[in-house]
Protein backbone atom coordinates (compact mmCIF):
# COMPACT_ATOMS: atom_id res chain seq x y z
CA UNK A 1 0.00 0.00 0.00
CA UNK A 2 1.45 3.40 -0.93
CA UNK A 3 2.17 5.86 1.87
CA UNK A 4 -0.49 8.43 2.78
CA UNK A 5 1.08 11.72 1.69
CA UNK A 6 -1.75 13.75 3.26
CA UNK A 7 -0.04 13.42 6.66
CA UNK A 8 3.55 13.78 7.77
CA UNK A 9 5.47 10.51 7.42
CA UNK A 10 6.36 8.68 10.57
CA UNK A 11 9.89 7.57 9.94
CA UNK A 12 9.74 5.05 12.75
CA UNK A 13 7.09 3.15 10.76
CA UNK A 14 9.81 2.00 8.35
CA UNK A 15 12.28 1.02 11.08
CA UNK A 16 11.38 -2.70 10.84
CA UNK A 17 12.23 -2.61 7.10
CA UNK A 18 15.76 -1.22 7.56
CA UNK A 19 18.31 -3.82 6.53
CA UNK A 20 21.04 -3.36 9.12
CA UNK A 21 24.15 -5.50 8.74
CA UNK A 22 26.41 -5.80 11.80
CA UNK A 23 30.02 -6.52 10.90
CA UNK A 24 32.50 -7.48 13.60
CA UNK A 25 35.03 -10.14 14.60
CA UNK A 26 33.59 -13.58 15.38
CA UNK A 27 36.62 -15.06 17.15
CA UNK A 28 37.44 -14.80 20.83
CA UNK A 29 33.81 -14.56 21.94
CA UNK A 30 33.02 -11.88 19.37
CA UNK A 31 30.25 -13.87 17.67
CA UNK A 32 28.24 -14.27 20.88
CA UNK A 33 28.72 -10.58 21.73
CA UNK A 34 27.58 -9.55 18.24
CA UNK A 35 24.55 -11.85 18.51
CA UNK A 36 23.56 -10.20 21.81
CA UNK A 37 23.88 -6.76 20.22
CA UNK A 38 21.82 -7.93 17.24
CA UNK A 39 19.10 -9.32 19.50
CA UNK A 40 18.94 -6.07 21.48
CA UNK A 41 18.58 -3.99 18.31
CA UNK A 42 15.84 -6.33 17.06
CA UNK A 43 14.03 -5.84 20.37
CA UNK A 44 14.22 -2.08 19.74
CA UNK A 45 12.36 -2.53 16.44
CA UNK A 46 15.14 -3.08 13.90
CA UNK A 47 13.81 -6.50 12.99
CA UNK A 48 15.93 -6.82 9.82
CA UNK A 49 19.17 -6.60 11.82
CA UNK A 50 21.58 -9.35 10.76
CA UNK A 51 25.14 -10.65 10.94
CA UNK A 52 26.71 -12.14 7.80
CA UNK A 53 26.55 -15.58 9.47
CA UNK A 54 22.74 -15.25 9.65
CA UNK A 55 22.43 -15.69 5.89
CA UNK A 56 22.36 -18.70 3.64
CA UNK A 57 24.87 -18.76 0.82
CA UNK A 58 23.93 -16.35 -1.94
CA UNK A 59 23.18 -17.69 -5.41
CA UNK A 60 26.26 -18.88 -7.30
CA UNK A 61 28.39 -18.55 -4.17
CA UNK A 62 31.87 -20.05 -4.62
CA UNK A 63 32.61 -23.03 -2.39
CA UNK A 64 36.36 -22.39 -2.36
CA UNK A 65 38.87 -20.45 -0.29
CA UNK A 66 37.09 -17.15 -1.08
CA UNK A 67 33.69 -18.25 0.29
CA UNK A 68 33.63 -16.01 3.38
CA UNK A 69 34.95 -13.00 1.47
CA UNK A 70 32.37 -13.32 -1.31
CA UNK A 71 29.51 -13.89 1.14
CA UNK A 72 30.48 -10.82 3.17
CA UNK A 73 30.76 -8.60 0.09
CA UNK A 74 27.45 -9.89 -1.25
CA UNK A 75 25.45 -8.97 1.88
CA UNK A 76 27.27 -5.65 2.39
CA UNK A 77 25.94 -4.58 -1.03
CA UNK A 78 22.38 -5.45 0.01
CA UNK A 79 22.27 -3.72 3.41
CA UNK A 80 20.79 -0.26 3.95
CA UNK A 81 22.99 0.55 6.93
CA UNK A 82 26.32 -1.02 7.89
CA UNK A 83 27.35 -1.18 11.56
CA UNK A 84 31.06 -1.96 11.91
CA UNK A 85 31.99 -2.96 15.46
CA UNK A 86 35.66 -3.13 16.43
CA UNK A 87 36.03 -5.11 19.64
CA UNK A 88 38.94 -4.74 22.01
CA UNK A 89 41.71 -7.31 22.41
CA UNK A 90 40.85 -9.31 19.30
CA UNK A 91 41.78 -9.48 15.63
CA UNK A 92 39.68 -6.92 13.75
CA UNK A 93 41.39 -7.46 10.39
CA UNK A 94 38.27 -8.82 8.69
CA UNK A 95 36.12 -5.93 9.88
CA UNK A 96 38.76 -3.45 8.72
CA UNK A 97 38.70 -5.05 5.26
CA UNK A 98 34.89 -4.90 5.16
CA UNK A 99 34.96 -1.23 6.17
CA UNK A 100 37.47 -0.40 3.44
CA UNK A 101 35.47 -2.40 0.87
CA UNK A 102 32.21 -0.66 1.77
CA UNK A 103 33.66 2.84 1.79
CA UNK A 104 36.37 2.78 -0.86
CA UNK A 105 34.94 0.32 -3.38
CA UNK A 106 31.18 0.73 -2.92
CA UNK A 107 31.26 4.36 -1.72
CA UNK A 108 28.94 3.56 1.20
CA UNK A 109 30.51 5.85 3.83
CA UNK A 110 27.23 7.69 4.45
CA UNK A 111 25.56 4.33 5.19
CA UNK A 112 28.31 3.33 7.64
CA UNK A 113 28.43 3.50 11.41
CA UNK A 114 31.81 2.64 12.95
CA UNK A 115 31.97 1.74 16.63
CA UNK A 116 34.93 1.02 18.89
CA UNK A 117 35.73 0.97 22.59
CA UNK A 118 36.65 4.34 24.00
CA UNK A 119 38.15 3.11 27.27
CA UNK A 120 40.41 0.65 25.53
CA UNK A 121 40.97 2.65 22.36
CA UNK A 122 44.58 1.51 22.20
CA UNK A 123 43.24 -1.88 21.13
CA UNK A 124 41.69 -0.31 18.02
CA UNK A 125 44.16 0.18 15.20
CA UNK A 126 45.25 3.71 14.41
CA UNK A 127 44.64 2.94 10.74
CA UNK A 128 40.98 2.21 11.49
CA UNK A 129 40.64 5.49 13.37
CA UNK A 130 42.41 7.33 10.55
CA UNK A 131 40.02 5.74 8.05
CA UNK A 132 37.11 7.13 10.07
CA UNK A 133 38.79 10.55 10.15
CA UNK A 134 39.32 10.46 6.37
CA UNK A 135 35.60 9.83 5.82
CA UNK A 136 34.41 11.87 8.82
CA UNK A 137 32.02 13.98 6.74
CA UNK A 138 30.01 10.86 5.95
CA UNK A 139 30.82 8.05 8.42
CA UNK A 140 29.06 8.06 11.75
CA UNK A 141 31.47 7.31 14.59
CA UNK A 142 30.45 5.75 17.90
CA UNK A 143 32.72 5.36 20.88
CA UNK A 144 31.45 3.16 23.67
CA UNK A 145 32.46 1.77 27.04
CA UNK A 146 30.05 -1.16 27.22
CA UNK A 147 27.49 -3.02 25.12
CA UNK A 148 24.49 -1.10 26.51
CA UNK A 149 26.01 2.22 25.44
CA UNK A 150 26.86 0.75 22.03
CA UNK A 151 23.28 -0.43 21.53
CA UNK A 152 21.77 2.92 22.59
CA UNK A 153 24.18 4.95 20.46
CA UNK A 154 23.71 2.66 17.45
CA UNK A 155 19.94 2.94 17.68
CA UNK A 156 20.27 6.70 18.10
CA UNK A 157 22.38 6.98 14.93
CA UNK A 158 20.11 4.74 12.85
CA UNK A 159 16.99 6.84 13.46
CA UNK A 160 18.27 9.98 11.66
CA UNK A 161 19.22 7.85 8.64
CA UNK A 162 15.54 6.92 8.24
CA UNK A 163 14.88 10.37 6.80
CA UNK A 164 17.06 9.56 3.79
CA UNK A 165 15.81 5.96 3.49
CA UNK A 166 12.10 6.64 4.07
CA UNK A 167 10.95 6.72 0.45
CA UNK A 168 12.85 3.53 -0.48
CA UNK A 169 11.80 1.64 2.65
CA UNK A 170 8.13 2.66 2.56
CA UNK A 171 7.80 0.84 -0.78
CA UNK A 172 9.99 -2.16 0.00
CA UNK A 173 8.51 -5.62 -0.11
CA UNK A 174 9.69 -8.84 1.52
CA UNK A 175 12.72 -9.94 -0.51
CA UNK A 176 16.01 -11.76 -0.77
CA UNK A 177 17.35 -10.33 2.51
CA UNK A 178 14.47 -11.77 4.52
CA UNK A 179 14.13 -15.01 2.53
CA UNK A 180 17.85 -15.81 2.73
CA UNK A 181 18.15 -15.28 6.46
CA UNK A 182 18.14 -18.16 8.94
CA UNK A 183 16.31 -15.93 11.43
CA UNK A 184 12.87 -14.40 11.34
CA UNK A 185 13.49 -11.20 13.29
CA UNK A 186 12.27 -12.56 16.60
CA UNK A 187 13.72 -10.82 19.64
CA UNK A 188 14.33 -14.23 21.24
CA UNK A 189 17.33 -15.00 19.02
CA UNK A 190 20.33 -16.73 20.52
Amino acid sequence: MPPDWTKAPSHLDVLPKVRLLILGPYRGGGASKLKRIRSSLITKGISNCRLVLDFRSPPEQPEDMTYDLAKSEYWIRRADILLFIFLGNTDNTGVAYELAYANRVLRRASDSIVAYYETNSASTSRLIKQHVIRYSREITEIRFDNDDILIEKSYGQIIPKLDILYHKLSRRRFGEWEKSSFISGSPTLT
